[in-house]
């Protein structure tokens, strides 16, 4: 059993009172003990209590990715960080790299002068939004082997990769146009 010593983390105060006693997080070599008004803390539980931190190192010990549990890959199911859907409402967690293989990243874009986001859904309601039109796919990435004679140097790339950077070009010089006109009509 671990030694209670110290005060609140928060105000200091080594004293703790019944309508505020001080609480001891019980996580794994954690030493925070707070006031239960410092910290926020309703009811003060009648088992074991952990601090924010700990609290959330918990939970990114329970994350799993369900595109590795149904891809057989299980043992890397809960190892790494893991990003969740995307659609509100919907617990799915998977690795971005697991998602990425799968095409199932995409952009979601405001107007011109916002950034661009980067997010994942999951198959599901990926599937739903592709059908409805209103996403912008992030094709899934595929390694080219060494051997492969697309990993040349010389090489050209295929007239699309082109069509993108003339494209991205373009868009880039509309967005500098913009500004311009933007600052000196301001």
């Amino acid at each position: 059993m671990k030694e209670m010593v110290g005060g609140c983390c928060v105000c200091s105060d080594d004293r703790g009172w019944p309508e505020n006693p001080l609480v001891y997080c019980d996580g794994q070599g954690c030493t925070v003990a707070v006031h239960q008004a410092c910290y926020g803390i309703v009811t003060v539980p009648q088992g074991n209590w952990y601090c924010r931190k700990c609290e959330a190192q918990e939970r990114a010990v329970k994350v799993s990715c369900y595109i590795c549990e149904e891809s057989s890959k299980g043992s890397r199911a809960t190892v790494g960080a893991c990003m969740q859907c995307n659609k509100v409402g919907c617990r799915q967690q998977f690795h971005v790299t697991c998602a990425q293989s799968l095409g199932l990243l995409c952009e979601e874009a405001g107007n011109y002068l916002d950034n661009v986001k980067y997010c994942g859904y999951c198959h599901h309601h990926y599937t739903k939004l592709k059908k409805g039109g209103n996403v912008k796919p992030i094709p899934p990435y595929r390694p080219v082997s060494t051997d492969s004679p697309d990993a040349s140097p010389g090489k050209d790339h295929n007239d699309t990769s082109k069509t993108t950077s003339k494209r991205k070009l373009r868009e880039l010089s509309n967005f500098v146009m913009h500004l311009y006109l933007a600052v000196e009509g301001g």
